[in-house]
């Protein structure tokens, strides 16, 4: 130190002070050091000698040396002191250090330092901030949010994401302990306190589920997980956890619940489907088939007996078609296969979903059909049956029970340009404007808790626009009308015209008639006895033994669910063994088959006949098919 300060400080104050281990120093109102203790090399790495001769703004890191400028001429100007003003010193290492700073300026202009070296200390709050950011970015990555309660003080502190669940304002809102516990469901609160109160006395962990209240009234379901925290003492101060909104996650749960209850529903429906489709078939067939004879009866009976039974016979054929359009009705909602679009008669389509949608509507409103003739849409029948169920469903939801007299329910289609048209509305409140863009959200109901998940409109617009259609609301104040549009489906001019009778021949062709029911096969002889030579098989190990003897066969009619050999074993062996009559074969069934079987049987060129069959319908498909095979068409 040199003689213009030796007034200052003794021999053992400079010992002192260079032991020191704060960061000390003499500034001159020029900006450099006039002298530095040796507590600076040490921090820094650089000598005192190069902090003396060099102004200490060049060993301020460059971003902070205007602001520390800025400060050291404010002090020399007013005389003022600095306390804890901080910026950044280079190391000479390449790095620098953050200093903490409180000087005083004296009498003589020159500045008395005193730095402190808070590296560790910013690195810890930078590391802390870097915790809470990276701990706010999960929590509203995973929905999940923190909490603490101090005991003593009564005051809970939430974090960004608890306040968000709870619909409030982190920069107008602050929390008390009472009204955490009020913005709980009533019927919760006195649980929820219960918890708390037994967490504290247990000194245990807690878990609980309950209902928030926002402040506009909507319930929110969360789940809250807790920890009591203990002094030195043993005793409770605060209790810390964690909290979830889990609304949505019980929806879809709730929602993945009754799928698989309808999974269920459904393939138990589509077993009975098709124990009821083999006994309906012979039933409904026989009765045709007695029709047919009732003509040659005439002369042996009388003709009023041929009447009345002609009268029974109607009556009968009546109630086992009633029968076949609910187990086709069944059918169509338990079919696992994907879509496969088709000409569709939307009409008819109407009327199946009418036949589901009835017991709904019947005590909500009046049943209007405008059901104008329309081109066959393209679509999946099951697919679109299910859409208008959906909108149909809804619209009778949209009104009050027992008032039917008042209320409407219209259905209208027609033939729109290159579309065909469906029209679904009701007389009930309609859309409010502000929700109609949400309407086919997934997971959006305007409906109750409980009473809808959201979905059905979402899988309505996904099912129409998949087909190259559209669906559009039109709501007003008086009512909501949703509109379908579907592509007119493309016939060829073969799929036009009607089709023609199996050509006459100088004997009739062979058809062999597979099928486990006795009663079936005889009812199918007896049908196609004037068209073709049947030959009968009980069983598809029966069938490919006739054909593995070398049987000839124009036809092969053949069930597809027998026990042992099915009809997809048949089809697999005749691949094998006879090729040339794969094509020739038509399967019966009732049921579905997967989307690899049905490109498989595309390719082959198998034919498909649905049951219960229909008679007339039988005999024109297998005559066709005969002439298909005739001209090379198959």
């Amino acid at each position: 130190m040199d003689e213009m300060h030796s007034d200052w400080i003794s021999a053992l104050q400079l010992q002192l002070l260079e032991s020191n281990p704060d960061l000390l120093a003499i500034a001159s109102p020029e900006a450099r050091f006039l002298w530095v203790s040796q507590s600076w090399t040490t921090a820094l790495g650089w000598s005192e000698q190069e902090l003396q001769e060099t102004p200490f703004l060049e060993f301020v890191v460059e971003s902070d040396r205007a602001r520390t400028m800025a400060e050291f001429e404010c002090m020399m100007r007013e005389g003022r002191d600095a306390v804890q003003f901080q910026n950044r010193y280079r190391h000479r290492d390449g790095g620098h250090r953050w200093l903490e700073w409180n000087a005083i300026v004296s009498e003589s202009g020159e500045t008395l330092c005193v730095a402190r070296d808070v590296t560790e200390r910013k690195q810890q709050e930078q590391l802390e901030r870097e915790r809470m950011r990276q701990m706010a970015m999960a929590e509203d990555l995973v929905g999940l949010g923190s909490w603490r309660v101090d005991l003593k003080t009564q005051t809970p502190i939430w974090s960004p994401k608890v306040y968000e669940i709870h619909g409030q304002d982190p920069e107008t809102y602050r929390p008390n302990l009472e009204e955490a516990i009020d913005a709980y469901h009533v019927d919760d609160r006195t649980r929820v306190a219960e918890f708390v109160e037994q967490a504290v006395a247990e000194q245990q962990p807690f878990e609980f589920e309950a209902r928030i209240v926002r402040p506009g009234g909507e319930v929110r379901l969360v789940r809250s997980r807790g920890v009591p925290e203990a002094d030195a003492d043993g005793v409770v101060t605060s209790l810390f956890g964690v909290f979830l909104d889990i609304t949505e996650e019980r929806r879809i749960e709730e929602s993945m619940r009754r799928s698989e209850r309808m999974a269920s529903i459904g393939t138990m429906a589509a077993g009975i489907a098709h124990e009821i489709n083999n006994p309906l078939s012979y039933v409904l067939g026989n009765l045709q088939l007695l029709h047919e004879d009732l003509a040659e009866l005439a002369d042996e009976v009388g003709a009023d007996a041929v009447a009345n039974l002609r009268e029974m016979l109607a009556d009968s054929t009546e109630g086992a078609m009633r029968i076949r359009k609910i187990v086709d009705g069944v059918r169509s909602f338990t079919r696992v296969e994907e879509a496969d679009a088709q000409a569709v008669d939307a009409n008819a389509a109407v009327g199946a979903a009418v036949s589901f949608a009835e017991h709904q509507l019947k005590v909500r409103a009046q049943l209007d059909l405008d059901l104008q003739a329309t081109r066959p849409a393209w679509i999946d029948e099951t697919q679109l049956v299910q859409v208008l169920v959906n909108l149909l469903v809804n619209a009778a939801q949209a009104l009050p029970e027992g008032c039917a007299a008042q209320h409407t329910v219209r259905v209208a289609t027609a033939d729109d340009g290159g579309f065909v048209s469906i029209h679904v509305a009701d007389s009930g409140p309609g859309v409010p404007v502000e929700l109609r863009d949400r309407i086919f959200d997934p997971f959006y109901t305007t409906k109750p808790v409980g009473a809808g998940t959201g979905l059905g409109l979402s899988i309505c617009h996904s099912i129409i626009v998949e087909s190259g259609g559209t669906i559009e609301l039109e709501s007003s104040e008086q009512g909501a009308s949703f509109c379908i549009r579907l592509p007119v489906a493309a016939l060829s001019p073969d799929s036009e015209q009607a089709a023609a009778p199996a050509a006459a021949a100088s004997s009739l062709p062979n058809l062999l008639v597979v099928d486990d029911e006795p009663a079936v096969r005889h009812m199918l002889s007896r049908a196609l006895k004037k068209q073709f030579s049947v030959e009968q098989a009980s069983s598809g190990r029966e069938a490919l033994d006739r054909v593995e003897a070398g049987a000839p066969f124009d036809l092969i009619l053949c069930d597809v669910m027998m026990p042992e050999v099915t009809g997809l074993d048949v089809l697999e062996r005749l691949r094998e063994v006879a090729p040339d009559l794969v094509p020739r074969l038509v399967f019966a069934t009732g049921g579905s088959f997967s989307d690899d079987v049905r490109d498989e049987m595309r390719r082959d060129g198998v034919e498909v006949v649905r049951k219960p069959i229909e008679v007339g319908a039988l005999r024109e498909q297998l005559a066709q098919r005969l002439d298909e095979l005739a001209l090379g068409a198959v």
